[in-house]
């Protein structure tokens, strides 16, 4: 049985641009799951994630305290839990497992278009 690595950042993020928005290009399209201290909600969500990556292969999952960062405070409020693909909303307060397969599945099919598109890359 296989667990999502999850890995706890602050507001020394290497996954942050300049700006400190959550990059994720510095994520490499892994998963954000957007959380604060305490809150019930983020737990369910996380503990969701775990169980789902039981099941299903999941890309690496990290987890971001928004309190660490006053624009993420500003962007997200109360909105949290939320989990971003590639800096894209995938749900908000309880995890949708269908949503996330779902934007998965179209995030590997658009990197199958990049790659047979992108000829000047070598291919491995």
């Amino acid at each position: 049985m296989s667990t999502t690595p999850l890995v706890r950042t602050g507001a020394d993020n290497p996954g942050r641009d300049g700006d400190g928005d959550v990059s994720s290009r510095a994520h490499g399209g892994a998963l954000v799951l957007l959380t604060r201290a305490g809150c019930g909600l983020c737990e369910e969500m996380h503990a969701a994630l775990l169980a789902l990556s039981a099941r299903t292969p999941l890309p690496l999952v990290t987890l971001v305290d928004i309190d660490t960062d006053s624009r993420l405070q500003r962007r997200w409020g109360l909105k949290i839990p939320v989990l971003l693909l590639d800096g894209t909303p995938v749900c908000h307060a309880r995890l949708d497992s269908q949503a996330l397969i779902r934007a998965l599945a179209d995030a590997a099919r658009a990197d199958g278009v990049r790659a047979v598109a992108s000829p000047a890359e070598p291919r491995r």
